[in-house]
């Protein structure tokens, strides 16, 4: 197997546990890690034996009277593995700011939780350029690990906002080429230990040209972990046993 990251989120999917023990079942393979809906986590954590769990979302503190809310002590109790934070739709949808992700990885990471940090630009941002988006990515990094040093370990996905969900992902080229730019820059940081994959309509099409380069480290997978069909060619790119 090649050792790369492959990441497996499912979001607000599926509506069983029924499902979710099949998809669960199917993906549980040595260098998988899957980001299942809360309410499976425990379940499936007494199911898989090669693949790893992790949350969607956690929050920065440990306990008290935050209704809905999940701690990183809970997910340490449950045995999670990893933490995604900081992903587009959060930002989108629930308004989280660079400065509520940054509780939330410091508070991950003095829990010794594995944190994957979305971070990605809008068409917008895009449009104007490699330039602008690197500009762009930079203040994210900084905003979002602002105070946090001696990182032990941390994968970032970089995740252009206007890839995901629309069913075609970033050119694997010029995705590779922002990812060696994060590396470089997060490097510079004193981040070590550092990964760096890429998520955004990652697919059974596509999947095999960010495989095969190597500044990218891994992959996120939406949508398409949702579908065997898919996920057999998926982790085929990766030679996952």
């Amino acid at each position: 197997m090649i050792n790369k990251f492959i990441g497996l989120n499912w979001k607000l999917n599926p509506e069983t546990f029924s499902q979710a023990k099949d998809l669960g079942s199917f993906s549980d393979k040595k260098g998988v890690v899957i980001f299942p809906p809360f309410i499976f986590l425990e379940s499936l954590k007494q199911l898989l034996v090669s693949a790893q769990l992790g949350a969607q979302n956690v929050f920065w503190e440990k306990k008290g009277a935050f209704t809905g809310e999940i701690s990183p002590v809970m997910l340490q109790k449950m045995g999670i593995n990893y933490v995604l934070i900081g992903h587009s739709e959060r930002r989108k949808y629930f308004n989280e700011t660079s400065t509520i992700i940054n509780k939330k990885i410091k508070k991950s990471l003095d829990l010794h939780l594995k944190v994957v940090l979305c971070v990605g630009e809008t068409q917008k941002i895009r449009n104007q350029g490699i330039k602008f988006v690197q500009n762009y990515l930079k203040k994210e990094l900084l905003e979002d690990l602002a105070q946090i040093k001696n990182i032990p370990q941390l994968i970032v996905a970089y995740e252009p906002a206007w890839a995901i969900g629309r069913g075609s992902s970033d050119d694997p080229k010029v995705s590779a080429q922002i990812i060696s730019f994060i590396k470089d820059f997060l490097k510079s940081k004193n981040v070590l230990n550092l990964k760096v994959i890429y998520g955004g309509s990652v697919n059974s099409a596509n999947v095999f040209q960010f495989a095969a380069l190597d500044v990218i480290d891994g992959v996120l997978v939406g949508q398409a972990s949702l579908k065997k069909s898919e996920l057999k060619k998926i982790f085929s790119a990766f030679y996952v046993s």
